[in-house]
């Protein structure tokens, strides 16, 4: 059963019941923005590197995919897209920011490649829930805090995507298994 308005999801067994529940994936914008979860309460699901962001999987369903991502200090991600999967970021400790691409494509010497055109920047605290609902939305992160910790549901999971490579303005297929 889903939360009423009044009620407010502290714990991730009770997040994980209330996305099980859902029906729709509109009724996850509702779950999302129910949830006061802080630091502590996701601790065993928080690793760090010092070289890199690390995906850190809570659960994975054939609906939809979990996870925690935690940030050091200017780690960033690839300018990518989320395939055929949605996308909610909600920021639980530290500042990202988040900027957004459109693709243009070019068929200069007969040889596809993209450009990418940004069309928005945004600082991200915690609270806030960022949702991608497009695949031809692109975007990057990049932590403004030394630690930040982004929580992050796809639907359906996340399996196959593209990454923008700049040095040569193409795009390339990476998968998650």
């Amino acid at each position: 059963m889903l939360l009423n308005s009044h009620q407010s999801i502290i714990s991730i067994d009770q997040l994980i019941h209330q996305l099980n529940s859902a029906k729709t994936v509109e009724q996850y914008n509702h779950i999302l923005n129910s949830f006061n979860l802080n630091r502590a309460t996701l601790r065993s699901y928080c690793s760090w590197d010092n070289c890199s962001y690390t995906r850190n999987i809570i659960t994975r369903n054939p609906s939809y995919e979990l996870l925690i991502i935690c940030w050091q200090k200017s780690h960033s991600s690839a300018i990518h897209n989320h395939g055929k999967s949605q996308c909610w970021m909600s920021v639980i400790q530290g500042q990202i920011e988040e900027k957004r691409y459109e693709t243009t494509p070019n068929n200069a010497q007969n040889q596809p490649t993209v450009s990418l055109k940004q069309i928005a920047c945004h600082t991200h605290y915690p609270g806030k829930i960022s949702t991608i609902k497009n695949h031809e939305i692109w975007h990057s992160l990049q932590a403004l805090s030394p630690k930040a910790i982004t929580l992050h549901l796809y639907s359906p999971p996340l399996h196959q995507f593209s990454i923008y490579d700049a040095e040569i303005n193409s795009v390339r297929q990476q998968q998650y298994s």
